[in-house]
C-alpha cells in the first residue's frame, strides 16, 4: 500500500470489528491513510463470486491460505497472489494457483511476494497477463477439469481397494493392512 498510493485493501468482517480497527492502526503506523482500508460485511451465496471478480488482485495470508476461497477466485477470473508455508493448510493456494497454470503469482519469500504485489498493482501488463492467465485456465488447466478429476478419483479409489484386498490377514480376511496410496498424472 505504501508503494503505490492508489491502491485499497478490501477485506471482509467475519466477526468482530476487530480486524477493521487493527488494519486501520497498523496501516497508519506504516504511514497508510486508514481510511484506504476497507473491510465489509460478509456476503452471500448470490454475491460471493462477483465480489470476488471485482478486485484487480485477491492477496492470500501466509499462515493459513485460501482453498475453497482460493477456487472461487481463480473461477471470478481474479489472480491469487500467495506464498506457500512450511503447513499444509498454508500451502493450498500455492497447489491451486499451479494447477491453474499461473505461477508467476507464487512467491518464493515475503519479499517476492511484496514485489509481486507491487508489479501487479502497478504494471498493467503485468495484470493484464496474470488475469489472462486466470482466464485461460478455466478452459484447459487441471484445475477447472471436472471430468479429469473424477477420472483420477475414480482411479486412485479402485487402486486403493485393489492394494486393500490383495492383504489379507490370519484368517483370510480381505484389507489386513494400512497403507498409503499417492496417485500422479493421468
Amino acid at each position: 500500500l505504501r508503494r503505490n498510493p492508489q491502491t485499497h485493501l478490501w477485506a471482509i468482517r467475519i466477526h468482530t470489528r476487530d480486524p477493521e480497527y487493527n488494519l486501520q492502526r497498523e496501516a497508519e503506523a506504516q504511514g497508510v491513510k486508514g481510511d484506504r482500508i476497507h473491510v465489509v460485511q460478509g456476503y452471500n451465496e448470490k454475491q460471493h463470486l462477483y465480489v470476488k471478480a471485482a478486485a484487480d488482485v485477491f492477496l492470500d495470508t501466509p499462515s493459513y491460505n485460501a482453498h475453497s476461497t482460493g477456487c472461487d477466485v481463480l473461477w471470478s477470473g481474479t489472480p491469487l497472489l500467495t506464498a506457500p508455508g512450511d503447513k499444509m493448510g498454508a500451502r493450498v493456494a500455492a497447489s491451486l494457483v499451479a494447477a491453474a497454470g499461473c505461477s508467476a503469482t507464487i512467491a518464493r519469500n515475503e519479499e517476492d511476494y511484496a514485489a509481486i504485489a507491487t508489479a501487479l498493482a502497478t504494471r498493467p501488463r503485468a495484470l493484464k497477463a496474470a488475469k489472462e492467465c486466470v482466464r485461460q485456465a478455466k478452459v484447459g488447466s487441471p484445475l477447472f477439469d471436472t471430468p479429469r478429476w473424477v477420472r483420477d478419483q475414480e482411479r486412485a479409489l479402485r487402486l486403493a481397494a485393489d492394494v486393500s484386498f490383495s492383504f489379507v490377514d490370519e484368517a483370510g480376511a480381505p484389507g489386513a493392512r494400512d497403507f498409503h496410496i499417492v496417485a500422479s498424472g493421468t
